[in-house]
């Protein structure tokens, strides 16, 4: 159940079309140590994907070091989305995240019982809403995973603010 994608740029849309998910570990096809590393995905402002990373339980996920910016899904995905089944012990660490859809609240998009941390990551949206609390860009928190030194901004030229600094579960507010 391993796999592992590593330096790689993947184009998640342009004016010819788009992939709706890039890596898509399924219920179906659970991932237990998946790593996403160092890795572009990349899309323009003509089509939005649902997600460039979307995981369905498995355990012992890395997704580090990455750069994801494209237009993604504003109600059900995310750059990176744990869909469905919580997924046990997952790492997202030091990525950059650009959600550049209209009126964007996420970022990236995790199961209320997913264990983990999700720290160092730099994440933008474009919702004017300023972002603050969990409910915004990191949807949303559960107390089972850990949350460090997130931040967010919008892209309306704000300074970017910490990203869960309480934990308060939930759904992203709309």
């Amino acid at each position: 159940n391993d796999f592992t994608l590593r330096n790689c740029q993947i184009t998640l849309s342009d004016s010819d079309g788009q992939a709706i998910k890039s890596v898509l570990c399924d219920s179906t096809n659970v991932v237990s140590r998946l790593t996403v590393e160092n890795c572009k995905f990349i899309g323009d402002t003509s089509a939005g994907p649902v997600s460039a990373v979307e995981i369905n339980g498995g355990s012992d996920q890395v997704i580090k070091n990455n750069l994801f910016w494209g237009n993604f899904d504003t109600t059900t995905g995310a750059a990176v989305y744990n869909s469905g089944d919580a997924a046990t012990r997952v790492l997202i660490e030091g990525n950059h995240i650009q959600n550049k859809a209209a009126t964007s609240l996420v970022a990236l998009r995790v199961q209320t019982t997913t264990t983990g941390a999700i720290r160092y990551n730099t994440l933008e949206i474009t919702s004017d809403t300023a972002p603050t609390g969990t409910s915004i860009c990191i949807a949303p928190s559960g107390a089972n995973i850990n949350l460090y030194e997130n931040y967010c901004s919008t892209d309306s030229g704000e300074v970017g603010s910490l990203a869960g600094s309480a934990i308060s579960g939930g759904t992203p507010s709309t």
